[in-house]
């Protein structure tokens, strides 16, 4: 199946990507060719979406609209920090999936971001 990721955040900072994937039941992962030797594995819950990135850098959101959640940031230079997310949309459809919110560290806003994930094919 082919993966086309796209995300933006509010200092029109832009990543896009096509790469292959494979999508078994509720679970699909891809390369994440924005950062060397990366994967993502984005679990699709009923109301939620947990994204993992493994590798050289590890990630651990969880977007959810009924709570306020914690996120994990490791790379391979060992900086590591926890964030808090305040999810503002999460759509999930067929073939695609779109997330917006807003990430926090120590209270200050960091970042609004929106990604999205269309998968094509099998």
């Amino acid at each position: 199946m082919v993966v086309s990721f796209l995300s933006f955040n509010d200092d029109n900072t832009k990543t896009s990507f096509q790469s292959e994937g494979r999508r078994k039941g509720n679970v699909i992962q891809f390369e994440d060719k924005s950062y060397p030797n990366t994967r993502i594995k984005l679990t699709l819950l009923e109301s939620s979406v947990l994204l993992e990135r493994f590798g050289d850098v590890q990630m651990l959101m969880l977007f959810s609209l009924e709570k306020e959640t914690k996120g994990f940031y490791t790379n391979a230079e060992g900086l590591e920090f926890e964030y808090t997310i305040h999810t503002k949309e999460v759509s999930i459809q067929e073939n695609k999936v779109k997330v917006s919110y807003t990430l926090f560290l120590n209270k200050e806003e960091i970042t609004s971001t929106t990604f999205q994930v269309t998968f094509f094919g099998k």
